[in-house]
């Protein structure tokens, strides 16, 4: 699955918008549904 992204790839450049690809989910992994995202002071942390 190719998902949009945001990345950068190194310290001292910008996040610019990417693509990624998903792997498909396993037996030890955990998937979750995020249905609502902003940005706060934590999230910066």
């Amino acid at each position: 699955m190719v998902v949009k992204a945001y990345g950068t790839p190194a310290a001292d450049q910008p996040l610019a918008p990417l693509n990624i690809t998903r792997r498909a989910v396993g037996a030890h992994d955990v998937q979750i549904e995020i249905l609502y995202c902003g940005i706060c002071h934590s999230d910066l942390h």
